[in-house]
């Protein structure tokens, strides 16, 4: 039977306990990881039902919810083998063992809402405190480029937090995607920083590092928006300003491209059905109105 080791968030020394508990798991384990690094490249999913005793587990604060830890990730990460924002691209495997440490990120707000009907409010604080306490760590491990176990501390930060904290879990959400920027999950920092505006939907750091993503994944009438809701909410901001003038242009010819690869498609297409009646797209004239921007199409005689 898995040894179960209760993580009471109120208390430091007992969480302090539960930490010293799993370093001495991990020494346990140490002459056997690196050859289970190698085995986990080839079979990422694979050795958990192997070895059961990598997977440590901890009780959340006043619940019957425990959290499993993988002992040999939480190892990778203790010595600062996480991946940097400038590192070389992993391997297939690797990238599919990252997609499902991302699965782990997922915070039940329905249920959280729920379960909060039952806590009083001497809980809901305690429940609070316990959330600033992991952000508070969350911050600490960031600062030493930590970014996967800042994460972790975030992830957990968030399902204690309560719902009745908006600011404090748009805070925790932003800071979350801000990590997952650094591990090259910009999709998902989209998604965090969505859910932070949820919460706070002036929260103009969120707004600009969503805006900024899009930017880069070239969602450029997305960023635009952004950065248009940023500009409304903070006038002075000149970052936001900035873009205003240079992505107008940039949204067109993107969308005029869009639009010719969208026509020859259509021509293409309109080949091949055309093509059993002797026909062909250079039988019809397509012309644009200038004043609305719509087209029409004109038949014409080629051999006239």
């Amino acid at each position: 039977m898995k040894q179960r080791m209760k993580w009471t968030g109120s208390d430091e020394e007992a969480e302090k306990a539960v930490r010293s508990k799993l370093l001495l798991r991990l020494a346990r384990l140490e002459p056997r990881r690196n050859a289970e690094r190698e085995r986990v490249a080839r079979s990422p999913r694979g050795l958990r039902s192997e070895w059961p005793e990598r997977i440590a587990f901890l009780q959340s604060t006043n619940a019957d919810e425990y959290y499993a830890v993988d002992l040999f990730r939480l190892s990778d990460i203790m010595a600062g083998r996480s991946q940097s924002p400038g590192a070389e691209s992993v391997s297939k495997a690797e990238e599919a063992g990252k997609e499902d440490e991302l699965a782990a990120d997922y915070v039940d707000e329905d249920g959280l809402k729920k379960a909060e009907e039952g806590w009083t409010d001497e809980e809901k604080e305690e429940h609070h405190q316990a959330a600033l306490r992991l952000k508070e760590e969350g911050n600490a491990t960031f600062k030493e480029l930590k970014y996967e176990e800042a994460r972790l501390f975030y992830t957990e930060a968030l399902k204690k937090c309560p719902t009745c904290c908006p600011k404090d879990r748009a805070v925790l959400y932003h800071n979350r995607a801000v990590m997952k920027t650094y591990l090259k999950f910009p999709d998902a920092a989209i998604d965090d920083l969505s859910q932070a505006l949820k919460y706070d939907p002036t929260y103009t750091k969120a707004l600009l590092r969503r805006a900024a993503i899009f930017e880069e994944s070239d969602r450029l009438d997305e960023a635009l928006k952004d950065y248009q809701q940023l500009c409304e909410l903070d006038p002075s901001n000149r970052t936001g300003r900035e873009a205003l003038i240079r992505l107008p242009p940039l949204v067109q010819e993107k969308n005029e491209k869009l639009k010719a690869e969208m026509l020859d498609k259509l021509k293409d297409l309109g080949n091949m059905v055309l093509k059993p009646f002797g026909l062909s797209t250079e039988n019809f004239n397509v012309a644009k109105d200038p004043q609305t921007g719509n087209y029409s199409i004109n038949f014409q005689n080629s051999s006239s």
